[in-house]
């Protein structure tokens, strides 16, 4: 009875990751162009700062962590999706301080190179950006406006944010081959469009 009722608190909050807002992000990450999209929001940053701190999700998860080890460490309610090969992405929301935000780990060939929180409707977009200043740089380098940098660690790991709809908070590493699998997939995708297209004009050349 209790197993089945645990089960049951399981499926009422599991719903909640599948929204018309999740759907719409799941979607979104069945395509290269997403994760490409992200690189070159990076490249685009007018400055790089460089941070003596580390970039890590948390104290015992960094870049490279295992999925199957960052899931024994969650206690609560997550979704696990795949849609691209050997990418995985896990989303969880978490409530802290007032703060409702809903975080994504990525993973390529399960290892963690990308991570985001997302904070929808939130009205205080500038004491974020400014904890964000605070937790990465000394007390006269908190000034920066974090639309026009990018922070960089010394192990070449990345902090950058983007206020669009929703603010998110982009933590994202050129290791681990992530960056040059995007790519390949991409140009995948444009070889076959290529050759589906050149093989409908071969079959409407020959009906002519």
């Amino acid at each position: 009875m209790l197993l089945f009722r645990n089960s049951l608190t399981s499926f009422f909050t599991s719903k909640k990751y599948y929204t018309p807002y999740f759907k719409r992000v799941i979607n979104k990450y069945k395509y290269p162009e997403s994760y490409l999209k992200l690189f070159n929001d990076l490249n685009t940053v007018s400055k790089e700062v460089e941070t003596s701190a580390l970039i890590t999700f948390s104290e015992t998860i960094s870049f490279g962590a295992s999925l199957k080890s960052i899931k024994s460490k969650f206690k609560g309610s997550y979704r696990l999706v795949k849609e691209l090969n050997d990418v995985y992405v896990l989303f969880t929301e978490l409530k802290t301080v007032g703060y409702k935000f809903i975080i994504e780990l990525h993973f390529y060939k399960e290892k963690l190179v990308y991570f985001k929180y997302v904070f929808r409707n939130c009205t205080d977009k500038k004491q974020l950006k400014y904890m964000l200043m605070k937790k990465y740089f000394n007390e006269e380098n908190s000034c920066f406006e974090m639309r026009d940098i990018c922070i960089r660690d010394k192990e070449g790991n990345y902090i950058f944010t983007l206020d669009e709809v929703n603010l998110s908070i982009n933590y994202i590493t050129y290791d681990y081959d992530f960056y040059n699998y995007v790519i390949k997939m991409k140009t995948q995708k444009e070889k076959k469009k290529t050759l589906q297209y050149n093989n409908a004009m071969d079959e409407l050349y020959n009906r002519l």
